[in-house]
Parts: C-alpha cells; structure tokens; sequence
C-alpha cells in the first residue's frame, strides 16, 4: 500500500515538518511514468585482483573532465588534460605508477548517450567506450574501475555520476583552483600532513522526538547502529563521541571534531530555504547545511578554523552533497503541498555541489571523502513498510565493516550504490507485468516504492577522490 504521506530531510525553518499528502492515482502513475536510466554493469567471472587495489591494471583509475567548449585543443592536448587547471594536470601525470602513466582522461558529450564516455590519444586517435563493459587500464575501449569527475555537475551532469557508480567508483571533485591544489596536494602524498585518528569517531544525530519526524528514523536506521558497531569495537569503542539527545548541537559537534576523529557520521535535517524565488541566490549559498536540534547551522563559518584532517564524513541531509536541476520526483507529491513546495523550490536552482563539502574538500588539510545526498531522502525508504526492518544495512556496513578494513571509500559503497541498478531491475519487470495485463492497483503501489528507494539510493554521492581511505587501526598497520 502506499503510505497516505511522506516526509523528507529537508529544513526550512523552526518547528517545521517537511511532509505531502501521496496523490494516491497521481503517484501509482509516477511510479511507472519514466524511461530505464542509463546504466552499465557487466556480469562475468570475479576479477582475480581485489577490487580495492585501484592501482592494478585490472581496475585502475581515470579521471572525468567535460569536453572542452574551445575547439582549439589537440588530441594530445586532451590526452593530458592541458584544458584542465594545473592541479588535474599533476593529478593525472602522478597519480598511477608506470607504464600507466600519464592516468587515462575520459571526457563528457552531451552530444554521446548517458553511457558512453569519449578518451582522445596523442597520436590523434579516440574511443568512445560504453561504460561498465570493459573494465581497467589495458586497452583503448577500457574505463577503470575508480573514476574520479573533476567538474561541477552543470558541466558533467549528476546522472552520470549516477549511471557511472553503477559499475565503477565513481567520486567527483567541483572546487575553485586553490582547493584543488589543496586536495591533489594532500591525495598525491597519501595525506601525509593529516593525522585524523583512526580511535576516533563523531556520530552526532538529531532526534526531534516526534514520530511524523523524519529525524527519529535516521537515528534508528543509520545513526545509532553504526555508534553500536563502533561502541563494541575494541580499538575504536572508548574513542566514539555519541551526540544526540541535547546533545546534538553545533557547539557539542564542533567540540566533538576538535579531537580529530577520522570518522564523522551526521543525520539531521537539511537547509532549504529560503524557498520564494526572490531569495534563490540565498537558497544556494546556505543548501544542505547540517541543522541541529536547535535549528542552528553547521555551516562553513561554524567550522572555521577546523583542519578536517583527512577525515571522511557522511551526511545524511536533504541536498548534503547538493542539488539538480529539476527532480525526479513530480507526479509523487501532491500539487501544492508543503515537501512539493520545497522539492520544486530546491529543483529551480541550477545543478550543484553544497557549500559545505566544497569547503571542507578544499581545505589546507582537506576531508578525504565527504559521501551526501543530492536530493531529499523519504523515510518510506529507510525501513520496509511489512516487517519494519531497516534498510540501511548497506550505509552501516559501508561505515563500519569496509572502511575500517580500511578500504577505499567507492569500494565500501559498491553494495549501496550497485543496489540501485537491481532496483531499477525489479522495476522494469513490474512495468513489464503492467504491460502483460496484470492487475494494476496490486502493482503499481510496488512500483511506487520500488522506483522510489532506486532514485532515493543513487542520489547518494561521493565526493572526493573514490581511493580515499580511513587511516588504518593499530591492527591493521602493515597488512
């Protein structure tokens, strides 16, 4: 059945509950009312190379630039990334070891489908490889594995991170030259000048105490089970900063990362407003703040003076990680209703990464990963609607079980992220029984949620480089 409302993440002001009412005939029709996104993940025998070795040339690591604007650039100019600022130029001439050296450079066409992407070579040849197909460093039609997008998401759209993590690793990295500087500086050395604490964590949740309240849900399903995971670890459990309750502030938060924790995990609310179009430019510049419990900010200025360390931080915000033009949501909500008003206002923008990652990336000593949403997240998705259990076991092993190994972060969210593709999976077959006369009001409410939780799921970003990994733990130095 579809539930009669749906909540979202997302912040507009003191005591408010971002909430619609389901158009129940409009909403069963959006479930089956969009075209199978693009998407490539390729079925086979397992690799013989781990996956988490990035530098293999069975997997390997490549870099995701646009198709420059200006005609002007060679084959060879392109093979190297001479269009890209000089930070990306010694990224991709450093950053794999020989005889994979300069790193592949893959470009974005709007011109090509979602699925392909388009490599020049200097002796003035190119391919336009189908992505997930053939995978790694060896030949003209291979795409590594770790894929790391060096653009803002105007430029190399959100949905191709989206198809692209599918089937590779995908991160993405949209900061002016001097962060960038910074964070290639910091990734070609391994984070050497970073000492973020492996013993240490932050899990800071906020909990509205009330049960329509999306926050009380995130604390259930993701916050509070990663703390248990890190409480009853022996090398990390005296080191875990739990922060909900009243203690889910900005100053405890603060305080909290001041003891340099390697791991951050956040669940809250997320800024969005003002919503009046008059105060657009407003609305971009504060997006997907963390709100507290006493709907005060963690913005930037509230975390001036923090050296993130070489941390990683997941954020599970409305717009965390930052927002698309348009959604894929309209037809869900109805016409009018409070979380559509936002939704819509949120979808008027032009396509970004949130204020507050970009400033954490592009610090002296910068955050490793910052891992948000780009759109809301519904608690429809978080727990199944029979048997009430949580969904989100792929987000607490990802936090807990892979990173610690320590693996790298693209890799820790493969499960995650390759859910996706099984739930568009599913939801085609419905669509497929719709169209072979089977009965409609017993189907279209699982397309509903099917198709919901798959665009919930891939909205999930990673931002930063898909290598980076926690610092290891005692135990694991050496391995």
């Amino acid at each position: 059945m579809l539930p009669a409302k749906l909540s979202i993440n997302a912040w507009t002001g003191p005591g408010t509950q971002v909430s619609a009412e389901v158009n129940a005939e409009d909403a069963l029709r959006w479930s089956v009312r969009a075209k199978f996104p693009a998407a490539g993940r390729k079925l086979g025998p397992e690799i013989e190379a781990p996956e988490q070795q990035w530098w293999h040339e069975q997997h390997g690591w490549g870099v995701v630039l646009p198709e420059p604007a200006d005609g002007a650039w060679s084959h060879e100019d392109k093979a190297w990334a001479r269009d890209a600022p000089p930070a990306v130029q010694r990224l991709v001439q450093h950053r794999l070891g020989e005889p994979y050296r300069p790193a592949p450079v893959f470009r974005f066409d709007p011109a090509l489908p979602d699925n392909y992407l388009r490599r020049y070579f200097p002796d003035g040849t190119k391919s336009e490889p189908k992505i997930g197909q053939d995978i790694g460093l060896s030949g003209k039609n291979s795409v590594p594995r770790y894929l790391l997008i060096v653009a803002d998401p105007e430029a190399v759209p959100w949905r191709i991170q989206y198809a692209l993590a599918q089937s590779h690793h995908v991160g993405r990295l949209d900061l002016d030259d001097e962060g960038l500087s910074n964070y290639v500086d910091a990734l070609l050395s391994d984070w050497a000048d970073c000492d973020a604490d492996p013993q240490s964590a932050t899990v800071w949740s906020v909990d509205l105490q009330l049960d329509a309240d999306i926050t009380r849900e995130m604390r259930r399903t993701i916050a509070h089970p990663v703390y248990k995971l890190l409480n009853g670890d022996t090398e990390i459990g005296a080191g875990v900063d739990y922060l909900s309750d009243d203690r889910a502030v900005v100053t405890e938060l603060v305080s909290s990362l001041r003891r340099g924790p390697a791991l951050v995990v956040t669940t809250s609310h997320g800024k969005t407003s003002p919503i009046d179009e008059a105060r657009r430019d407003e609305l971009a510049a504060s997006l997907g703040v963390l709100v507290d419990c006493q709907d005060h900010f963690v913005d930037g200025a509230a975390l001036d003076g923090w050296d993130p360390n070489g941390a990683i931080w997941y954020a599970h915000a409305c717009c965390s990680a930052g927002c698309d033009h348009g959604t894929k949501y309209k037809g869900l909500l109805t016409a009018g209703d409070y979380a559509t008003t936002v939704v819509e206002a949120v979808a008027a923008l032009p396509a970004q990464v949130a204020p507050l990652p970009a400033s954490l990336l592009g610090r002296p000593k910068p955050l490793r990963a910052f891992i948000g949403q780009v759109e809301p997240t519904f608690d429809w998705t978080l727990r199944d609607e029979l048997n009430r259990q949580p969904l989100t076991t792929a987000i607490t092993k990802a936090l807990y079980n892979r990173l610690y190994q320590p693996w790298p972060v693209g890799f820790a969210f493969d499960p995650y992220f390759r859910s996706v593709g099984e739930l568009y999976t599913q939801w085609v077959k419905l669509k497929d029984r719709i169209d072979e006369g089977a009965d409609e009001r017993i189907i279209l409410p699982d397309a509903a949620r099917v198709r919901l939780t798959a665009v919930d799921r891939e909205s999930l970003v990673v931002l930063g480089d898909p290598t980076a990994t926690l610092p290891p733990l005692p135990s694991k130095r050496g391995v």
